[in-house]
């Protein structure tokens, strides 16, 4: 317990992985609901483009 670098930089990577794992998933899911949107209300409006 003497030295905390190496586990710091695990939990540095730890936290790096997991909030860019985090926003990939929320970005896809973002776009999934855009789609399932887009798909259930074609003609209501059409204000958003096809990515």
């Amino acid at each position: 317990m003497t030295a905390p670098v190496p586990g710091q930089d695990v939990w540095n990577l730890f936290g790096w992985v997991a909030a860019g794992g985090f926003a990939v998933a929320l970005v896809a899911s973002y776009f999934i609901a855009g789609k399932i949107l887009a798909s259930g209300a074609i003609g209501s409006g059409k204000g958003q483009a096809k990515a």
